[in-house]
Order: structure tokens, then sequence, then C-alpha cells
């Protein structure tokens, strides 16, 4: 039997199967591949949106901390607040 009857069965242009599953295959793997990849882009994206938003709300916490202290001025945090300000 030749090498083409082997791949193609008599009177049909349709590969034959184990082809057709590593076609199959590869086209599944790739696109998961791609799904993966997009889905670990964004959750990423959104990890760095997170520490963004958290480095934003400990600064104002530190702010107001601070300022809160410094209105202050009979507490001992309040005389070390203008020491390190004063540095």
């Amino acid at each position: 039997m030749s090498r083409w009857r082997r791949r193609f069965r008599a009177g049909s242009t349709r590969p034959a199967a184990p082809t057709l599953l590593r076609v199959y295959l590869l086209v599944g793997v790739t696109v998961l591949a791609v799904a993966f990849l997009l889905y670990f882009q964004s959750l990423t994206r959104r990890v760095d949106d997170q520490t963004e938003l958290m480095s934003e709300m400990l600064a104002r916490f530190v702010v107001v901390a601070a300022s809160m202290v410094a209105d202050r001025s009979d507490t001992t945090a309040a005389v070390m607040y203008q020491d390190v300000v004063r540095r």
C-alpha cells in the first residue's frame, strides 16, 4: 500500500484520524496557552491596581495621623514628630 493511500482513505480527501487528532490537539493547546496568558495578564493588572490603591490609602492614613499628632503640641509624640520633621 502506498504512502498516499495510508494517509487518505480510498475515495476520501479527508486526512486519517491520527493526523486530524494531532491538528485538533495542537489547536487546543494553542488556544489554552493564549487563554492562560490573557488570564494571568489581567490578574497581574488587577494586583498592580490593588497595590497602588493600598499604597495611596496608607499614605493618606499616615498624613492624617501625622497631622493629628502635629496639631497637639503637648504630647510626647508631637515632640518626637517635630524632631523628625526638623531633621
